[in-house]
């Protein structure tokens, strides 16, 4: 028989027991939710690499100082983004653009300027990032005349039993290096040895050698294989230049068989 005076568990005490449990629950997502919003807000660095240089304005360039815009001096550049985590997400190797804008330069000498393309195709310029390096300086080409100079020693010309008739050049010689140091070149001469050339009587081609640089005054500024420190970013295209020599046999006397 049961006392009357004795208490049963009742279901008030439970309820109190999971209502707390609730509470603790609660309160244990809100700090994990606020640790969360605290972490997200961290300003985070993410950096990418070698990402090409685009130049733009070229045709402002070449109306303002006179010359082609042939290439930069920096062809790929790193760039630094620092940011919060959602902000970063919206960006990738892909939607980020540097640009060299050569329309405005400072003595041929323009920065690198990052972009990135949003989901609508929309250019929008970056903010709080660094680019390395964060200038890059302006090639230019022109085209110079050029020449050529026989070098042939006499031993070997006393040595030929075939003449060179004939020299034909062709193509175009383009100089190419910052507007500062390639303004002074006007023209460039050649070295070519005609001992190279095969003891058959017809036309062949000669390989061009050992360029030699000019001023306009026909003053030597410097050699391909000598160039002095100011020179010595500049560079040169021979673009289809190909020397066409004519050979014939001579005729040998009696005494020389």
């Amino acid at each position: 028989m049961k006392n009357k005076n004795s208490k049963t568990p009742s279901s008030h005490g439970n309820k109190s027991i999971h209502v707390g449990a609730l509470i603790v629950c609660f309160l244990i997502a809100c700090g994990i939710w606020i640790y969360a919003q605290a972490t997200d807000d961290d300003i985070k660095v993410t950096t990418y690499n070698q990402l090409p240089v685009e130049i733009v304005g070229a045709d402002a360039f070449k109306e303002a100082i006179g010359y082609d815009v042939h290439s930069l001096n920096v062809q790929n550049a790193n760039i630094s983004i620092s940011g919060i985590n959602r902000e970063l997400a919206k960006y990738d190797a892909q939607n980020i653009k540097l640009v060299a804008d050569v329309s405005s330069t400072n003595n041929g000498v323009t920065s690198i300027k990052a972009y990135y393309i949003d989901d609508n195709g929309n250019k929008n310029e970056l903010k709080n990032y660094e680019i390395t390096p964060a200038v890059a300086t302006v090639n230019v080409s022109k085209q110079v005349d050029y020449s050529v100079v026989d070098v042939t020693s006499e031993l070997n010309k006393e040595m030929y039993t075939y003449s060179v008739d004939s020299t034909t050049m062709n193509g175009t010689f383009i100089v190419v290096g910052p507007e500062q140091d390639i303004k002074d070149i006007s023209s460039v001469s050649f070295e070519v040895d005609y001992k190279n050339v095969k003891e058959s009587e017809g036309t062949h081609k000669i390989p061009v050698t050992s360029a030699s640089f000019y001023a306009a005054d026909k003053t030597l500024l410097f050699t391909e294989a000598n160039k002095n420190e100011k020179y010595e970013n500049v560079k040169y295209d021979t673009v289809g230049i190909e020397i066409i020599v004519t050979v014939t046999q001579i005729e040998q006397s009696s005494d020389d068989k």
